[in-house]
């Protein structure tokens, strides 16, 4: 009886034992959380400023992501319906260059996309607007956006005071586009009074409280005729969107 009891106790005390082992291990076990953040469609997106999984290196919130917030907002193409204000070149016969600014679809927001043909015997091509701006409080103009195609090379236009004329004197600045969005900042001192393609040098700076054009134009200065031939260079500008913005630091006096 004493034997039985004996062996009785030493396997309770185990049975004891081997539980106490099984409570103290999975007490130790922590649940990980599901991560959302590995998911190509994240519901909030609140705090992020990029995502590299995203094709194209897709940004959320450019105005945060680039550090351009603030500013006067001229164009947010996010939230246009149309761009039935903008004028296009859509030329004339199966030779004509051409210029469409269109909206486009493209995740995760919507932007403009200005699509140009231009053939070798023209030098440019653009698509214009007539505005309303006072930029006199601004000290350059910021552009989010990426361009694709055979050209590369553009130039932003501001007419003022309403002479929009064929000989009336604009002011243009050059820009570079790559293929990945990013910021184009140009300097507002630095656009450049010009007529009929001729740089006029004793023309007035530009008003910038009275600017009633802008547009945009692809340029030919860099078309390789010798990879393209004589068919059309075909390219495509994006942007989602265009603000005013004052530069940091001393004001920016240097002009053109």
């Amino acid at each position: 009886m004493k034997k039985f009891l004996s062996q009785y106790l030493i396997t309770l005390i185990s049975i004891v034992y081997l539980l106490c082992q099984f409570h103290l291990s999975t007490s130790t076990i922590t649940t990980k959380p599901h991560d959302t953040t590995k998911s190509s469609f994240v519901k909030n997106q609140t705090n992020i400023k990029h995502q590299h999984n995203f094709p194209h290196g897709i940004v959320h919130d450019s105005e945060n992501f680039t550090n351009q917030l603030g500013g006067l907002m001229l164009f947010d193409f996010r939230k246009m319906d149309n761009l039935d204000n903008w004028e296009n070149n859509l030329g004339s016969g199966d030779k004509a260059s051409m210029a469409l600014m269109t909206l486009k679809s493209r995740p995760p927001h919507q932007r403009a996309m200005m699509y140009t043909k231009l053939y070798p015997d023209d030098e440019a091509i653009g698509s214009k607007v007539n505005v309303k701006f006072d930029l006199s409080k601004y000290d350059k103009i910021v552009m989010y956006g990426r361009g694709l195609g055979n050209l590369t090379e553009y130039k932003l236009i501001f007419r003022q005071d309403g002479k929009h004329g064929k000989h009336d004197i604009y002011y243009e600045q050059e820009f570079l586009v790559e293929n990945k969005d990013e910021d184009i900042e140009l300097i507002l001192p630095q656009f450049i009074p010009m007529s009929n393609g001729y740089f006029m040098h004793y023309a007035p700076r530009l008003k910038k409280k009275n600017i009633t054009q802008m547009e945009i134009r692809v340029t030919g200065d860099i078309y390789d005729e010798a990879n393209i031939g004589n068919k059309p260079a075909r390219s495509y500008l994006e942007l989602e969107w265009i603000k005013a913005k004052k530069r940091k630091g001393p004001s920016f006096e240097k002009e053109y």
